[in-house]
């Protein structure tokens, strides 16, 4: 019987003591952070540039919904394509349990869309970079050459695909760049 008892003894201080250590550290995080946050509020996660259902998820792991959004017109990076590219409330912000925080995702590039490749012949590298931005595609400078005309210095003298030619949004444009002598 005594051994009986010098075992329930030693569970229940084991108990005791697994509560105590359980609650002063378990309780430090949610009280720490109420006072920055709010009472009963959590901090909203960085959702952009995740996908649609990433973003859900990311929201629901941390005791928020996820309202989603479709932007009205294609993004102009094609890479963005069914990802986030804006939330609200910013990261960081606090918001009562269960709360909603609107997400717009920017729409999936139809899969037989093309779009024309501009002339890049002339222009410099930032020139041919933002043309080709703005247009949907990608630029890989495949070559510099050398070249004797100083008024190319820096221009790109050939292109591939060449313009006018229809891409895929989103693919590379080869370019070579004249670097001087």
């Amino acid at each position: 019987m005594g051994a009986l008892r010098g075992w329930g003894t030693g569970l229940a201080l084991l108990l005791v003591f697994s509560w105590a250590t359980g609650a002063v550290a378990g309780d430090a995080w949610p009280r720490a952070n109420s006072r920055r946050l709010g009472l009963g509020q959590v901090p909203v996660p960085e959702v952009r540039g995740l996908s649609e259902a990433a973003a859900r998820a990311e929201l629901s792991r941390t005791g928020l919904r996820g309202r989603v959004h479709q932007e009205p017109a294609p993004c102009a990076d094609p890479a963005a394509a069914g990802l986030v590219v804006r939330q609200r409330p910013e990261p960081g912000a606090g918001l009562p349990a269960n709360s909603w925080v609107e997400v717009a995702v920017c729409p999936q590039v139809p899969a037989g869309r093309r779009v024309e490749v501009p002339n890049l012949q002339g222009l410099d590298e930032a020139q041919a970079q933002a043309a080709l931005k703005a247009a949907g595609l990608r630029m890989s400078v495949a070559k510099r050459l050398r070249c004797e005309r100083p008024e190319l210095m820096g221009k790109v003298t050939c292109q591939t695909p060449p313009a006018g030619e229809q891409a895929r949004p989103g693919q590379r444009v080869g370019v070579r760049v004249c670097r001087g002598r």
